[in-house]
């Protein structure tokens, strides 16, 4: 309707973007009810009883190890048919950190871990919409991509699975890094 009275809703006034972004959250909310699965327990064994697991330590929980060590065989933590030199290392420390401070808040209170990632996914579609400002795209289309990027099912498993928080913390720092590069480009800043 047109008139007087009518008026237009700005989709790229800050109180729509928030609660755009918020609902792009809350498609993972299901998330909440999930509790933990798979490697999930691995990480609760050694936050709880670090000195129980022989090669994961609460700071290094994609650390597993040396499966040539007698305990790793006694406790069947890898298959009979692993390779004798077969070893796992991730370094993830920011990832372990997180996760060992989850367990001090939260505990087993598995919905406080998915909140968590929540919270990161937020942070991220954030920075991915200043990443896309950055790049001189207009408010609507900048919005609309991190929109078309929340609805991707390919988030569910990065949002859903505790165990790979390392995503939602690498992918917020990469988009700002290209963000920054891109800023610093625009100023002069490149070589």
């Amino acid at each position: 309707p047109s008139g007087a009275g009518a008026r237009r809703v700005r989709w790229t006034s800050p109180g729509i973007v928030a609660l755009l972004l918020a609902g792009c959250v809350l498609l993972h909310a299901p998330s909440l009810a999930w509790g933990f699965f798979a490697d999930d327990f691995g990480h609760r064994l050694v936050l709880e009883h670090p000195d129980e697991h022989p090669t994961m330590r609460p700071w290094s929980l994609y650390d597993f190890g040396d499966p040539t060590a007698a305990s790793v065989r006694d406790d069947a933590l890898f298959p009979w048919w692993t390779e004798s030199d077969w070893r796992g290392r991730f370094f993830r420390p920011l990832t372990s950190l997180s996760l060992w401070l989850d367990h001090a808040v939260w505990g087993r209170f598995a919905p406080g871990h998915h909140l968590t990632n929540l919270a990161l996914q937020l942070a991220l579609l954030g920075t991915l919409l200043w990443l896309y400002r950055s790049m001189g795209l207009g408010a609507g289309v900048a919005l609309l991509a991190v929109a078309l990027f929340a609805l991707d099912d390919g988030s569910a498993l990065v949002v859903g699975w505790i165990a790979t928080r390392n995503s939602l913390l690498e992918a917020p720092f990469a988009a700002a890094a290209l963000g920054f590069a891109l800023r610093g480009r625009e100023q002069g800043g490149g070589a």
